[in-house]
């Protein structure tokens, strides 16, 4: 049985993934984060004051590696940390004045790169790119 691995499923959503975050970090030469703590800053905006445990599943990355990811932004004035109201063990992570004026920058950025990567796709191939993403998440988590 013959296995041709650069033509595999695995291979191309991982060179594909690869060559956006490469992306995206060039994008953001010049701008005070890494394309990991943007797409932390970028969720906050969507749930704002949410658990760190909460933001790690939503950025897909582990606790450990979210925290360090926090407490970088954290140092440089981009999020704010409080203790969590409905449990003393626990904080929310909001984004700062800083953070938001951030934030408003980072989206143009990112969704240039995001242009460039499906310019040649039509709105229904993109809607359709998405839901088997998903659905290969869904299938695999």
């Amino acid at each position: 049985m013959s296995y041709n691995y650069s033509e595999s499923f695995g291979f191309a959503l991982s060179q594909a993934a690869g060559v956006m975050k490469n992306r995206v970090h060039m994008a953001l030469r010049g701008v005070e984060v890494t394309p990991e703590q943007t797409a932390v800053i970028l969720r906050l905006s969507e749930n704002r004051g949410v658990s760190p445990t909460v933001l790690a599943e939503a950025i897909a990355k582990d606790k450990p590696t979210t925290v360090r990811i926090l407490a970088k932004l954290n140092q440089k004035g981009l999020i704010s940390m409080q203790e969590s109201l409905k449990d003393k063990r626990s904080y929310s992570v909001c984004l700062t004045e800083k953070g938001s004026a951030l934030q408003a920058r980072l989206i143009p950025i990112v969704e240039a790169v995001k242009a460039q990567a499906l310019r040649d796709f039509e709105p229904a191939e993109i809607a359709e790119f998405n839901r088997l993403l998903k659905k290969t998440h869904r299938n695999l988590a």
